[in-house]
């Protein structure tokens, strides 16, 4: 059995008031683009990153994002994973 080619852990916090942390696993290094939506489907945030193999940690930094539901997108090669997450006052 191999390993997913993806694989996207829990937000944590959420909900959260400042900052989340979003775990990626790949399986082969490359590229991975994490996007944030508000709950209408409004691009809040996007970012590009190279990633090597294994365990590694995205955070977004909310900034002056406004409290609401939000989606974080994490696309890779090998897939897309939808996370919701809270943003609190």
């Amino acid at each position: 059995q191999r390993p997913e080619a993806l694989n996207i852990g829990s937000i944590y916090p959420n909900p959260s008031t400042a900052k989340v942390q979003i775990p990626v696993s790949l399986a082969q290094s490359g590229t991975v683009e994490l996007r944030v939506t508000d709950a209408l489907g409004r691009e809040c945030w996007r970012e590009s990153r190279e990633l090597p193999a294994g365990a590694s940690m995205l955070i977004w930094n909310r900034g002056a994002t406004a409290p609401g539901l939000y989606y974080v997108f994490v696309s890779a090669d090998a897939g897309t994973a939808t996370l919701p997450v809270v943003l609190l006052p």
